[in-house]
């Protein structure tokens, strides 16, 4: 890591993102605090700072984002623990859960949260994320990585433009 990256770490950004999984481990946990979903709230929030900053910082020090670098990057730091756990879960699914339905369920979200849909892929089933036979889904909450992958997607394509639009104007007033 360069010394840029480590000297741009925000200790109070750090400490919100461990408010936010403490938040949603104590919700997952049963502790039935309220904030669980507020956890992942607050994730997105700092996943969306976090992206705007580093473009930002890009494009400030080079006049351009390189979307597929940042992709890339992306990629290699959530692709192997998503298929580890993926991977992982499948193999023990087979001893865990006793109904097929259930087998299946858990394959199906497993292979869409692969290809970053597995929000998708539980709103086509139809299964209620608070029901209690979605518990036997043990990848269920693949859904909010998927989100977040998503906005991985969408947010720097839209940064990209909004960056371009706002040199375009600036060089027409002035």
């Amino acid at each position: 890591m360069s010394s840029g990256a480590q000297t741009s770490k925000r200790n109070d950004i750090q400490g919100l993102r461990a408010i936010s999984v403490l938040l949603v481990v104590a919700y997952h946990a049963g502790l039935r605090l309220p904030g669980g979903f507020f956890g992942v709230d607050i994730f997105f929030v700092i996943s969306g700072f976090v992206i705007t900053a580093s473009l930002k910082r890009e494009y400030e020090q080079s006049g351009q984002i390189k979307l597929r670098s940042f992709y890339f990057r992306r990629f290699k730091r959530l692709a192997p623990s998503l298929a580890l756990v993926v991977f992982s879960v499948m193999a023990i699914t087979p001893f865990l859960l006793t109904p097929l339905d259930a087998k299946l369920s858990t394959a199906t979200t497993g292979l869409a949260a692969i290809f970053s849909i597995s929000n998708f892929s539980l709103i086509l089933s139809q299964l209620n994320y608070f029901a209690p036979n979605a518990k036997s889904n043990l990848l269920l909450h693949t859904w909010s990585l998927s989100v977040e992958e998503q906005i991985y997607v969408v947010f720097p394509i839209f940064l990209t433009l909004i960056f371009k639009l706002k040199k375009i104007k600036i060089n027409y007033l002035y």
